[in-house]
């Protein structure tokens, strides 16, 4: 009989297609997605009963359709007893969504109790054998459910990404480490005592070393490279520069800037967990906050790195 899964954080484009490949060979089945919305279609594709949850809603404690009448699990003091080990983990986690100083502690606590409340009755409601991991869970919702599946007895899977691109190992648990991996590396120690010649590297590992020795920009993460060419060619980008360039033009562009002022007013910063000061932590920012909210993000980090600065000095 096929087992059914949570698939967590799977965005990328093959996913859905590896995930076929597993149901139709009798493995496991999704029964919830969580991930990027682009592949909302290519998910549903697949798996028409499957519950899809956009990642970043899924960050805010914002339901997906179809779970919105779901009723949520109460919370007592023994389950909140059992899970303290990780609150301090998962509110230090929300750091991320804080760049103006706009994350209350108390705001902070009542998303943990609602991540708890919901991940809790989704898993009783739908029983899964397996809850899959795309990599080790550091979104607040995914690692609030892998601490109650390590709770509840519930199987987890994980992939513990490495530092060469591309490459990552399946572990049961944040815990533990890969026992196929770790023996294979006692071997090669145990045969690396045996003789003097350096040992071998692979090319992967050759050409990571190299890239390290460059610049920056070519060592950089491949996520922070799809961030960075996300933000500079969003169109909320653009459009925040083509207000400047007709701003210039004075009163003859005056229209066009109130209607780019109203566009960027109203229209939600996508991809962004950012929490607004004074807003419900499910409300996204519009694109005019979210960049006014970076903006002073920055000049706060220029400060303190000249604050910083000001009080280092080189070591003999």
């Amino acid at each position: 009989m096929t087992k059914k899964a949570f698939y967590i954080s799977f965005s990328q484009e093959h996913w859905p297609q590896v995930a076929k490949r597993l149901a139709e060979q009798g493995l496991v089945t999704p029964v919830y997605w969580a991930g990027n919305g682009e592949l909302k279609d290519a998910v549903r594709a697949q798996f028409p009963e499957a519950v899809f949850h956009e990642r970043f809603s899924a960050v805010r404690g914002v339901a997906p359709a179809e779970l919105v009448g779901l009723p949520l699990e109460p919370l007592d003091q023994a389950l909140l007893e059992q899970m303290s080990v990780h609150e301090s983990v998962v509110l230090k986690m929300m750091e991320r969504m804080d760049i103006g100083d706009s994350f209350t502690y108390g705001e902070r606590v009542g998303l943990y109790h609602t991540q708890l409340r919901y991940w809790l009755s989704a898993l009783r409601h739908f029983a899964p054998d397996w809850v899959l991991f795309f990599s080790s869970p550091h979104f607040v919702y995914d690692y609030v459910l892998y601490a109650l599946c390590q709770q509840m007895g519930v199987r987890t899977m994980l992939f513990k990404g490495t530092s060469l691109p591309g490459w990552s190992y399946a572990a049961a648990a944040l815990e533990t480490e890969s026992e196929t991996l770790a023996a294979c590396y006692r071997t090669l120690l145990k045969e690396r005592s045996h003789t003097a010649s350096s040992p071998a590297l692979s090319p992967e590992t050759q050409q990571y070393l190299q890239r390290l020795r460059g610049e920056y920009r070519d060592a950089q993460p491949a996520y922070m490279k799809k961030q960075l060419q996300r933000d500079s060619g969003s169109v909320s980008a653009k459009q925040a520069a083509n207000l400047k360039r007709y701003i210039e033009y004075g009163a003859q562009a005056r229209d066009f800037a109130l209607r780019a002022v109203r566009a960027l007013r109203t229209r939600k910063a996508a991809h962004t967990l950012v929490k607004q000061r004074g807003k419900p932590v499910e409300s996204a920012p519009s694109v005019l906050t979210y960049h006014l909210m970076k903006r002073g993000s920055r000049r706060k980090q220029k400060v303190f790195k000249s604050y910083y600065e000001g009080r280092v000095r080189d070591v003999d």
